[in-house]
């Protein structure tokens, strides 16, 4: 957006303000995720060996959703950069929204929910309860988008005489069935919290 409107008043300017915008992204992420401890960097033994039941199964969620959440917001960020630097390729830019916007803000969500439910409800969400499923789906979600970019980005596949129609016919079946994914792990969400819930206060 910032780069946008610095290219109508000075358009040779605009792709190193992208840049600067994005590496500077990157680094306040990075930094961030250091500040939070997302990817460890301390020992958590004594905290686990006093964790027990469903306090410890809320833990080791709140931990793999993090780490998982954190590594799609490096990896669009860094798809944002590759789209400033490299050219405008449409998977550069396709990848950066969907690993943001679905890999760590809907996995972002998707943690915290459960923890801003109860008070809201009146009822227990229990951890225990919880399976991989969404996650695992939301992740295949994500891959088949990133394999069908990739596939299509290929100098191979551009010179086997495929023109841009039947091109954009295929990527719509990549992302056809990504989508579909997401639906497949939104359902599987809601089934799960609603399972999971079993006492009143």
């Amino acid at each position: 957006m910032i780069s946008g409107f610095v290219s109508v008043i000075h358009t040779d300017m605009s792709l190193l303000i992208s840049v600067i915008f994005n590496v500077t992204l990157f680094a306040s992420v990075l930094l961030f995720a250091h500040a939070v401890y997302a990817f460890g960097g301390f020992d958590n033994k004594a905290i686990l060996s006093l964790l027990k039941g469903e306090r410890k199964v809320r833990y080791n969620i709140t931990v793999i959703h993090i780490k998982i959440s954190f590594s799609f917001l490096f990896i669009g960020v860094a798809m944002a950069i590759l789209f400033s630097l490299v050219g405008q390729y449409f998977v550069f830019y396709d990848l950066a929204i969907h690993s943001i916007a679905i890999g760590f803000i809907g996995l972002t969500v998707a943690l915290y929910l459960p923890l801003m439910l109860p008070p809201v409800i009146g009822k227990i969400i229990h951890f225990t309860s919880f399976n991989k499923i969404p996650l695992f789906l939301i992740i295949v979600s994500l891959i088949i988008r990133t394999a069908g970019g990739l596939i299509l980005a290929q100098p191979l596949f551009s010179s086997l005489g495929h023109t841009w129609s039947s091109s954009f016919q295929i990527l719509a079946y990549f992302f056809v069935l990504s989508g579909w994914f997401v639906v497949a792990a939104t359902l599987a969400f809601v089934v799960m919290i609603h399972k999971s819930i079993k006492e009143v206060f």
